[in-house]
């Protein structure tokens, strides 16, 4: 059976008449082990007695071989996470004992077969990350017993099934990264125990169904980077167990409905990227559990609610290029837990409160964008990197607020051609992240600071701090 390979190379292998198992324990062999495993799918159609075969997480190529069609007792069929290719046999419609198909992350081109909606059995299909390509296959709402379904990040074309509803075992719909296109189906509604709907990044358009009233046991929603539009439905409150909600990079217009702080578990709400309107409303302070809020890119405008400060728990909130205007509320500078803040390209005037020094856990954002931003004509420009990102930042300021010296993440601070004046403060002296200071071009006056960290600063007068004139007292 074995062919001569060694049996010391398997912690153990076991055929029963329930189970087949590997596991290598000496990984310097494990190219053996990968020669007994394409060994053993080649040989696999003559166990047929097998109810259980799992070969995930290996190294195969090559195509399925027919043959493991004939294994009719089988129950689990999992071959994820390989290099297998080519098409996915038609005769796996065979298999009807199957509950548990994972096709997942291998390199399968083609339709998927009709004959796989034979499996009326079928608990779990995944089959994501492959090649796969042609429209949703229309009779997989015959798999009445599903519960789990991912054709997430292929190439499937074509509409979502009218009547997906039938699918009422459904917990996991997942078909985000496609080419689907159409209206999301009202009779989505149906799916009452679903708990995660992935449906983003494809070209789907035409407003949100109401009927997502009925999703009462939905914990996560993601329809971003779609064509969808019109209002936010008020129904989406009704959604009160959801998690995490992404809207973003859409069409939606209105505001955003008061009906939604009823979702009080919600930990990220994304709405980015769309053409929200109309003033932040107070309700959104309800969430008390929001981690991220992310509102950037649409057109809001008015004043930041003071209210946000209640939101505790926060750690991201982005605000960027909408058209907000007044000053930045002290309470959003109280918020510990932010690592994040962006509120570039507003129209924000005002003094920044000495609470900024608050903000201590600040981090850069992966894409290297602004984080706190404001524009405003004829007022001071203030920069600011936090941890590797610039951030202009208009402002009404006379002096350099000695609370700065408090942020301790701060990797750069340009204030460069304003109208400051007085001294600068000795506290920035004891910022130990600070890489980058530019002070020129101001009326600052009296004697440069003394202290390790500012020396190092000013010892390339030209490239790390900007200076007019090399003399201990400076007069800009």
């Amino acid at each position: 059976m074995i062919l001569g390979m060694r049996m010391e190379l398997l912690d153990f292998m076991l055929i029963t008449a329930n189970v087949f198992l590997l596991t290598c324990w000496d990984w310097r062999k494990i190219l053996e082990v990968i020669m007994l495993a394409q060994f053993v799918m080649k040989k696999i159609g003559n166990l047929h007695f097998l109810t259980a075969l799992r070969l995930y997480r290996n190294k195969l190529s090559g195509s399925i071989p027919t043959s493991t069609c004939n294994l009719t007792s089988l129950i689990t069929l999992s071959i994820g996470t390989d290099f297998l290719s080519g098409i996915i046999p038609r005769e796996i419609g065979n298999l009807r004992s199957l509950k548990a198909l994972h096709l997942h992350q291998n390199q399968f081109s083609g339709r998927i077969p009709s004959s796989l909606c034979n499996l009326s059995n079928l608990h779990t299909l995944y089959v994501y990350q492959n090649q796969l390509y042609g429209p949703f296959p229309g009779d997989i709402t015959n798999l009445r017993s599903l519960a789990f379904l991912s054709l997430t990040e292929n190439k499937i074309s074509d509409s979502i099934p009218a009547d997906i509803g039938k699918l009422r075992s459904l917990t996991m719909l997942s078909l985000s990264k496609n080419k689907m296109t159409g209206l999301i189906p009202t009779s989505v509604g149906n799916l009452t125990n679903l708990t995660d709907l992935v449906l983003y990044d494809n070209q789907l358009y035409g407003s949100l169904p109401t009927e997502f009233s009925k999703l009462n046991q939905l914990t996560l929603l993601s329809v971003d980077h779609n064509s969808l539009s019109g209002s936010i439905p008020t129904s989406i409150g009704s959604c009160s167990k959801l998690t995490y909600l992404n809207f973003g990079n859409n069409n939606f217009s209105g505001n955003i409905p008061n009906e939604l702080e009823r979702a009080g578990s919600l930990e990220c709400l994304q709405l980015n990227d769309n053409s929200l309107n109309g003033t932040l409303s107070n309700s959104i302070a309800k969430l008390q559990h929001l981690k991220v809020l992310n509102l950037a890119n649409n057109k809001f405008g008015g004043s930041i609610p003071t209210e946000l400060g209640l939101l505790r728990d926060l750690q991201v909130l982005s605000l960027r290029s909408n058209k907000f205007i007044g000053s930045i509320p002290e309470e959003i500078l109280c918020m510990h837990q932010l690592r994040i803040l962006d509120l570039s390209q507003n129209y924000l005037t005002g003094q920044i409160s000495r609470k900024i020094g608050n903000l201590k856990n600040l981090i850069s954002r992966p894409n290297g964008t602004s984080m706190i931003s404001n524009v405003s004509d004829g007022d001071v420009q203030f920069n600011m990197v936090v941890k590797g990102i610039n951030v202009p930042v208009q402002i009404l300021l006379s002096h350099i607020p000695w609370s700065v010296g408090d942020m301790s993440g701060l990797e750069s601070l340009d204030l460069s051609f304003n109208e400051l004046s007085g001294n600068i403060p000795q506290s920035l002296t004891s910022m130990d992240s600070l890489g980058f200071l530019n002070l020129s071009y101001n009326k600052l006056s009296g004697k440069i600071p003394q202290g390790t960290h500012f020396e190092t600063l000013s010892w390339d007068g030209e490239r790390f701090i900007v200076w007019t004139t090399h003399e201990d007292s400076l007069r800009w």
